[in-house]
């Protein structure tokens, strides 16, 4: 009865030592403009904007701004203001 008590202890010791899991956590990355729900037209260009944050690290921060099909803009370096 002594060991399962024991062996409890050793698996909830260290969370995260197995995985290698960190405390980093990812970039958020919002788009500003155009607001959601606006209208687009066919054939016509569209300027995006958005902010982008990384709460553990936003220096050389970048950014590729992609649909589902394909890559739209080049990878392109956030501002020290998260703008892009």
């Amino acid at each position: 009865m002594r060991i399962a008590p024991v062996l409890l202890l050793v698996l909830l010791g260290c969370p995260g030592a197995e995985t290698g899991e960190t405390d980093d956590k990812p970039p958020e990355a919002i788009i500003t403009y155009p607001e959601g729900g606006t209208r687009l037209l066919d054939g016509y260009p569209v300027q995006f904007r958005g902010l982008v944050t990384d709460p553990d690290d936003a220096d050389g921060l970048t950014v590729t701004w992609t649909t589902d099909s394909r890559e739209l803009c080049a990878e392109t370096p956030v501002g020290p203001d998260g703008l892009v």
